[in-house]
């Protein structure tokens, strides 16, 4: 007979162990140089969570904080900011600290001890690193070395652009600019590269786009770390690759895969997305109870050669100066590739028509013809496809270039006036051209995900009224919904005129303000788009009725170009309804 207090170690011993289930959950830190929406930092966060949610034998709680060094960052800021974290830590230290970048790297050597105790950690996606900076903790410590490829992408200049005769560099003033641009020209000279290599000066980036415009073609623009131009404005890496591919002649290149897809050829690209999925892999080890010291530090293999197929079509790049074991992006899908069912079928119905040809010689004869028909069929709608993403793209480029010269315009400007509205239509041009951006880069090419659209163009204008908008933030919420251009480029532009009026008005003097657009059903088949922002709204003496700006002028109208109209949202003081009639059911780019 069994005694009853000898069944529960008698169940433990049947039952699988899980050892998420038995301990409390690990906490882990993750200290990032660069802020929250910095796409290398998204990228890298993204890398380590990946890998420790897939652990099934541990619970862990990750909680991340953020240097902020791309915007500023010096010895002052650095010890406020140890003693912020030893106030929120204190107590509660973490089991496992990982740290990104070369600026974290060195605050944790500094205050890593006083803060958190002797607490493991790991370092991600250092440049220019030393055995000797971690001799001291190499028991509790090992990372991820940044190991860039330059000399591939050098290479790789010199292949599809043979009559290169420069190369320019642009690279900022933050910590991982000037040691980018030294790695860059230490190899430049090992391998001999028989080019001149110069950089564009530490101005702000309208002076650099000035600079970019009077570049012959000749010039390849080499994209190294820059994220904060000359006058300390903080850019964003779609904004700055778009723009300067927009307003240089030659090709440019990079180092960091966050650049491709938005004007960029392409590069040996290395990616914060690996180098998280290798310390995350690393955490798990050490949470498991491997020793730190035990792990050896590693880096991320061979950076592979990427590049954008569509920079390969408008440069015109024969395809044998194609390097081997390249991948390209953004390449038009085969049959086989966009459809696999389709293309299976079409090589059944072939072998069928094959072995009954001798028996059946006259309906072979029919499907052959049926077969042709269809494949000049399916060339044709290929054709049509790539034409009208080469359409888009162009007229998206056109406007770019438009807008950005524009740009250049408003800063030889003297009057305040001119030249907010030289920026005001640089930024209603810029909302067109992403109408033409948000649909070259879908499988749709005829309809536009309003909520997308509208995030991205929130984020291009906090951008370019980076001085007034502060810590502005633009949300989302609602239900999707889909347009065609025909709607979306009048929504587009009121959306413009709402956001910039928010960011002019509704964050001066407060450092910023919040934004928010729901989109919501309207009865049976239309829809209402309710745009508010925490502002004071209208001074009494402006209305929608009695509008006295252009602005104001604009929405009403293009809201009923829309086919819709706008009225005051009266649960706000700054707020508007947008309403819109039924949304029709659209065929596909060519019709059913």
């Amino acid at each position: 007979m069994i005694r009853r207090a000898a069944i529960p170690a008698l169940l433990a011993l049947l039952l699988p162990y899980h050892a998420g289930a038995q301990g409390s959950p690990k906490e882990v830190l993750v200290l990032h140089s660069y802020q929250n929406d910095y796409e290398w930092t998204r990228l890298i966060n993204q890398g380590i969570n990946e890998e420790l949610e897939e652990a099934r034998d541990l619970s862990c709680q990750v909680k991340s904080e953020f240097l902020d060094a791309k915007r500023a960052w010096d010895e002052g800021r650095a010890e406020a900011f140890a003693g912020y974290l030893s106030r929120r830590y204190s107590g509660f230290p973490p089991d496992l600290v990982l740290v990104s970048d070369n600026d974290a790297f060195e605050f944790m050597l500094e205050h890593g001890d006083g803060i958190f105790g002797p607490v493991p950690w790991i370092f991600i996606g250092v440049n220019d690193f030393s055995a000797t900076s971690i001799a001291r903790v190499r028991n509790r410590v090992t990372g991820v070395v940044e190991r860039i490829d330059y000399e591939s992408t050098l290479r790789l200049i010199l292949e599809l652009f043979p009559e290169t005769r420069e190369v320019k560099v642009l690279s900022d003033r933050t910590t991982t600019g000037p040691k980018t641009l030294h790695e860059l020209l230490m190899t430049a000279e090992s391998m001999h590269f028989p080019l001149p290599i110069t950089s564009f000066p530490d101005v702000p980036f309208r002076e650099v786009l000035r600079t970019a415009v009077g570049l012959p073609d000749t010039t390849a623009v080499f994209l190294l770390a820059y994220a904060r131009d000359g006058a300390g404005e903080v850019l964003s890496a779609r904004d700055v690759a778009s723009r300067v591919g927009a307003a240089a002649s030659g090709p440019v290149f990079a180092i960091w895969d966050f650049f491709l897809g938005h004007g960029i050829v392409g590069g040996a690209l290395t990616s914060g997305l690996d180098q998280g999925r290798e310390a995350g892999r690393m955490a798990l080890r050490i949470l498991r109870g491997e020793s730190p010291g035990a792990i050896p530090v590693s880096d991320v293999p061979a950076t592979p050669v990427v590049l954008d197929w569509r920079q390969l079509r408008r440069f015109r790049i024969p395809a044998g100066r194609f390097p081997p074991d390249v991948r390209f992006e953004y390449r038009p899908l085969s049959l086989r590739e966009r459809d696999p069912a389709a293309f299976w079928i079409t090589v059944g119905l072939g072998t069928v028509a094959v072995v009954l040809a001798g028996s059946l010689a006259v309906i072979a004869l029919a499907y052959g013809k049926v077969r042709q028909s269809e494949d000049r069929l399916a060339a044709s709608l290929r054709e049509k496809e790539t034409l009208l993403r080469e359409v888009h793209h162009r007229v998206k480029n056109n406007f770019q270039v438009t807008a950005s010269l524009l740009s250049l315009q408003a800063g030889t400007v003297e009057d305040e006036r001119a030249r907010a509205a030289l920026r005001d239509s640089e930024n209603r041009i810029r909302s067109m051209a992403l109408v033409h951006a948000e649909v070259y880069e879908e499988r749709n090419l005829a309809d536009i995900d309003l909520a997308d659209y509208a995030r991205s163009l929130a984020g291009s204008l906090i951008s370019s009224y980076a001085e007034s908008a502060g810590a502005s933030r633009f949300a989302v919420s609602g239900e999707p919904l889909s347009l065609g251009m025909d709607r979306a480029i009048p929504l587009g532009l009121a959306l413009n005129e709402l956001i910039t009026n928010s960011l002019k008005y509704a964050a001066r003097g407060r450092g910023g303000c919040a934004m928010e657009l729901e989109i919501r059903p309207d009865g049976e088949s239309g829809w209402s788009l309710k745009y508010s922002d925490d502002g004071p709204g209208l001074p009494a003496d402006l209305s929608l009725e009695n509008p006295k700006t252009l602005g104001l002028q604009l929405v009403t109208l293009l809201a009923q170009q829309a086919g819709g109209r706008i009225d005051r949202n009266p649960e706000r003081p700054a707020g508007y309804v947008i309403r819109l009639g039924a949304v029709p059911e659209r065929p596909g780019p060519y019709g059913n």
